[in-house]
């Protein structure tokens, strides 16, 4: 196949749409061109649609196959409506790879696994969801010959999107396999700060203003909530130094300082940031930062990303201050939803006790590569069931 941008109309999918009395065309991107002159429908789309996940925006996916290394090929399933509006979009890529001698072709989401990407989705125009869902299935069947097996994790698991699209490929005679994925806590918030603070337990609320009365003993506390692309980077850089400084003298390594990792962030910052979609929290005390938070948010979901602190203030709760700051702070800006993404850390725990269970969701076809890979997938199966079951037997 050649590299440049969509697959000829011939290879295109028509789907019935009785939702607006016309038809949906489904048609895959494969090439560069392709993606950068998707930009402005894909943003269009993605506000269009009230899409509360940064990692389904245009900069992070672009940004995700930049940086991607070679032996990855685009897969992005463009839907549009009979007037050639873009109202469904899969950011997809195929992945290639090789185990035990075994070259493979991977369908898979267009993002990174150092990048952390949780509630992976498709991007569809509200009330669309169902019939996107199966243009876009019908694309990834058509296109059985290109992949091995699909292999969606961080699945959002209260997608109707991907719920129809799952239903669909199994319509279709692929067989799917899903196991949990990430846990990811997340907090409803309240209308008001105070109703915010009232339902947290007592020895939280305790906490808290204790902490707070004993860091404003310590001098002059500030609180800045940085978000204008001119200050941004700066604000990047006084995160990662105080996330080095919580990380140095440990036996812990942050997968958040690695070089490539940076690099992606680096990138993502001003795009976003002119986009109103970056929040650094600072916490100073005296005029020297002591910790930070760095996120991002859509307007309705605040994701926290990444948090740094100077270990010198550890005893003084200066972790918990700054999410408490970041939280009031969003209540204020009129958000719902402030989400700590994936992992189960205790810190985490005292602010919620709901999470969400994320799905690794794949498809096997027939094919010999993507059946001994399933084969593969059962026996671990069975052989963790089994360690678990001899665990519970032994005294």
């Amino acid at each position: 196949m050649e590299e440049n941008a969509i697959l000829g109309k011939a290879d295109a999918i028509r789907i019935s749409n009785r939702e607006t009395s016309g038809m949906l065309t489904a048609s895959v991107i494969t090439g560069e061109d392709g993606l950068r002159e998707l930009a402005p429908e894909w943003t269009a789309l993605f506000d269009r649609s009230h899409c509360d996940n940064i990692y389904l925006s245009y900069e992070w996916m672009q940004e995700c196959w930049n940086q991607r290394e070679g032996g990855t090929e685009l897969f992005l399933v463009a839907v549009r409506s009979e007037s050639g509006t873009l109202v469904g979009l899969a950011p997809l890529c195929i992945a290639v790879g090789k185990r035990h001698g075994l070259k493979f072709r991977v369908l898979t989401w267009l993002t990174l696994a150092k990048a952390c990407c949780d509630h992976l989705d498709m991007v569809v125009e509200q009330g669309l969801e169902e019939v996107a869902a199966e243009a876009v299935a019908g694309q990834i069947v058509a296109h059985g010959r290109s992949w091995n097996w699909v292999d969606l994790d961080h699945t959002a698991p209260d997608s109707p999107s991907m719920t129809a699209l799952a239903r669909k490929l199994s319509e279709a005679g692929l067989t799917e396999y899903g196991r949990p994925s990430s846990v990811c806590p997340y907090v409803v918030l309240a209308d008001s700060w105070d109703e915010f603070f009232g339902g947290l337990s007592a020895s939280m609320r305790r906490n808290l203003r204790s902490r707070w009365r004993a860091l404003e003993g310590k001098g002059n506390v500030q609180f800045q909530c940085l978000t204008e692309p001119g200050e941004i980077e700066a604000g990047f850089e006084e995160l990662v130094r105080l996330h080095r400084l919580r990380f140095s003298g440990g036996s812990l390594v942050s997968a958040f300082l690695r070089e490539g990792l940076q690099k992606l962030h680096k990138h993502l910052l001003l795009p976003l940031a002119k986009r109103g979609r970056v929040r650094i929290y600072i916490l100073q005390v005296n005029g020297a930062s002591v910790s930070a938070l760095y996120g991002f948010s859509t307007g309705r979901r605040i994701f926290q990303y990444q948090g740094g602190l100077d270990p010198e203030w550890l005893r003084e709760g200066v972790g918990a201050a700054c999410i408490a700051a970041a939280i009031e702070d969003s209540i204020a800006r009129g958000e719902v939803e402030y989400d700590f993404l994936r992992g189960e850390e205790e810190h985490k725990s005292y602010w919620t006790k709901t999470a969400r269970q994320d799905r690794a969701v794949m498809f096997f076809g027939s094919g010999l590569v993507g059946r001994i890979e399933l084969y593969r997938l059962r026996l671990f199966d069975r052989i963790r069931a089994w360690r678990k079951a001899r665990q519970k037997q032994q005294p």
